[in-house]
């Protein structure tokens, strides 16, 4: 995990200024300093310090790349903006600033969710300290990598994958998996509903509810298909009868996959 330590508020203006441009030959981390302009006391109780970090903080120095991250140009462009309209005042980003006071200040791996100049939300791991000066926070210095994209990306998989999960369902397919070693098994609310079985039902293992559903001149043949599948390692596809507990009977096709590791 990366690590940040900085000696900066030591330094004059200018070497600080030397120190900023610096960093800009690192092209895809920020790195920033926020002063605070009115006091945010260590002795408050925590939420009365996060109110006052977003009333008194700014934007005092940065390298372009931060500026980039919020759709500016360079950092002349960010320097002096206020933390409010980089860092909007919700539950989540409180709860981020309370980890920040509650931590010593001082926070790494942490991740904001931020607005861009244009008004797109941006999203940001941040690595940083605040320095105390006579029982005030002063400043605090850090570094920032945008995963906006990564973030972005996650959600797509994640709404791909639910609705992936919810086709089988929603064309009448029911979804099963039985572990060979245990005899454990596993099935979704769908085949619940084709076998007629209640809700949040389970089936014992081995799948032997499964077997005794299968109408008796199915029986036979079915189970010598998964037999030889489960043999050979290879797919089966059967067409069956079940019989549901209300006595009703059912044609379905059957299909599996032999999954080796």
């Amino acid at each position: 995990r990366p690590s940040l330590r900085f000696e900066v508020p030591l330094l004059g203006m200018s070497r600080a200024d030397d120190l900023f441009r610096a960093f800009n030959l690192i092209p895809t981390t920020a790195v920033w300093r926020f002063d605070l302009d009115g006091p945010v006391r260590t002795a408050d109780p925590p939420q009365a310090q996060v109110d006052a970090i977003f009333r008194h903080a700014r934007l005092a120095a940065c390298n372009d790349a931060m500026a980039r991250m919020y759709g500016h140009q360079q950092a002349d462009d960010v320097i002096g903006a206020r933390l409010i309209d980089l860092l909007p005042d919700v539950a989540r980003n409180r709860e981020y600033l309370h980890r920040f006071v509650a931590s010593g200040y001082q926070l790494a791996n942490e991740e904001s969710h931020e607005v861009g100049h244009d008004g797109e939300p941006r999203v940001f791991i941040n690595h940083f300290v605040g320095v105390v000066d006579d029982g005030v926070v002063v400043s605090a210095w850090g570094t920032q990598v945008d995963v906006t994209a990564q973030r972005e990306q996650e959600l797509l998989l994640r709404q791909s994958d639910e609705r992936l999960r919810a086709a089988p369902g929603a064309a009448g397919m029911g979804t099963w998996r039985v572990d060979l070693r245990t005899g454990v098994n596993a099935h979704d609310e769908t085949l619940a509903q084709i076998f007629g079985m209640a809700a949040g039902s389970s089936l014992p293992p081995g799948g032997a509810q499964f077997v005794e559903r299968i109408h008796p001149d199915d029986r036979g043949p079915v189970t010598r298909a998964i037999t030889d599948a489960i043999r050979d390692g290879t797919d089966f596809s059967e067409e069956l009868r079940i019989i549901r507990p209300n006595g009703m009977m059912r044609w379905i096709r059957a299909r599996g996959r032999v999954v080796t590791s």
